[in-house]
């Protein structure tokens, strides 16, 4: 793989081209960036769309999306509330043990 597919003449970033052996020193000799490669056939190009169609795009696939009922919501917010308290107690009490032991440690040490 040759180091001119990775640019295109806007310095937009592209796919890598097949290295055909021509590319291979001047590689070498010049910086990546001033190794230039023409987009080929294959390269995908991408459609553009007016910022309307983009927001009605957008309002297409949210009608989509199967939305959370209320208790849904409410349930999953009371399971992070315990979880983040029940793992704030567990590394308290892990906190602690490790804090007893350096003080235990450093006491030996005198």
């Amino acid at each position: 793989m040759g180091v001119a597919g990775f640019l295109d003449s806007r310095n937009a970033v592209k796919a890598p081209c097949p290295d055909d052996g021509q590319n291979l020193e001047a590689g070498f000799r010049a910086s990546a960036l001033s190794v230039r490669h023409q987009p080929s056939e294959s390269t995908p190009t991408v459609a553009k769309t007016t910022p309307i169609e983009f927001i009605n795009q957008v309002r297409a696939e949210t009608a989509k999306v199967i939305w959370p009922t209320m208790r849904e919501t409410v349930m999953t917010g009371l399971m992070v509330v315990i979880m983040t308290g029940i793992l704030g107690i567990f590394f308290f009490g892990v906190d602690s043990i490790f804090a007893a032991l350096v003080q235990l440690l450093l006491k030996l040490a005198k």
